[in-house]
């Protein structure tokens, strides 16, 4: 219910129809979760989803710094994707 939602304010566009075929075509989120690293539930409170990204960042970190590779360099690795770094509260460190 939550991903239709989100969905539907998305793309106000699309028909409830529309938006729960894009949704079916998609692989199950409890596949997803059982193929993921790292999990990160997002229907909770705001504190729940900090404590969360928080622990989520330290596992990150942990895994980078045992291998001997640096925030930057894990970056450009996957990428550049930003996605990560807003949605954590690593980024919030940048900017003070």
């Amino acid at each position: 219910a939550i991903q239709l939602h989100r969905l539907q304010k998305r793309n106000p566009e699309l028909s409830k129809e529309e938006c729960q075929a894009r949704i079916d075509s998609q692989m199950a989120l409890e596949k997803k979760a059982k193929m993921a690293d790292i999990v990160i539930d997002n229907s909770g409170s705001l504190d729940d989803l900090n404590e969360q990204v928080e622990e989520a960042r330290r596992d990150l970190m942990g895994r980078l710094y045992g291998i001997g590779m640096s925030l930057l360099q894990m970056l450009l690795l996957i990428g550049g994707s930003t996605s990560i770094a807003v949605s954590s509260k690593f980024y919030t460190h940048w900017q003070q």
